[in-house]
């Protein structure tokens, strides 16, 4: 089962590449649920952002923890 997020959708509906918008539209569209953002994500996600993290990854792994069994991530690469 594949599962999003309100911050993903946020991310992807603010991308600047259309194209890769469209790829992660399409993949967001298979989700079976999606995690809305509440009060105690974003609290958890400042936490992840005193250990370093940027705020949306940090909000991408709160919305995650405790909802998901494998959390997949695209890291784009520096040369792309």
């Amino acid at each position: 089962m594949l599962v999003s997020s309100d911050v993903l959708a946020f991310e992807i509906n603010n991308a600047p590449d259309i194209q890769r918008k469209r790829i992660l539209q399409l993949i967001g569209q298979q989700s079976s649920k999606v995690i809305p953002l509440t009060e105690s994500i974003r609290q958890r996600a400042k936490i992840y952002e005193t250990s370093g993290l940027q705020a949306f990854d940090a909000l991408h792994l709160a919305s995650a923890e405790g909802e998901v069994d494998v959390f997949l991530t695209d890291i784009p690469h520096p040369y792309s």
